[in-house]
């Protein structure tokens, strides 16, 4: 979503839900925009952020790594992308957002 703001940044946020029905244990690679990618597990109770890659002239800063919360965040010092994933009410929620500054 580009708001066209005054500031000249941009937000792109993306998002994915696995249901109470479907919410069994997995490992998956997110690709995170140009950036990278996050490798996150979910063994049915706990998320843990497995590994990062960056791309060249980007760094990564993983701020929770395990938990019923976890988040990444990957910068090139123009555009910041978040990778959050969530373990809430039986559901895992993992969204990626993109700010341009």
């Amino acid at each position: 979503v580009d708001d066209d703001s005054d500031d000249g940044s941009v937000d792109d946020d993306s998002s994915t839900t696995t249901s109470a029905a479907t919410a069994a244990p997995f490992t998956e690679t997110y690709r995170i925009g140009d950036a990278g990618t996050v490798t996150l597990d979910f063994d049915g109770s706990i998320l843990t952020i497995l590994g990062t890659s960056a791309a060249e002239g980007w760094y990564v800063e993983i701020d929770a790594a395990t938990g019923t919360e976890v988040e990444a965040e990957f910068s090139d010092g123009t555009t910041e992308f978040e990778f959050e994933a969530e373990f809430e009410h039986g559901e895992v929620r993992v969204s990626i957002g993109q700010t341009e500054h």
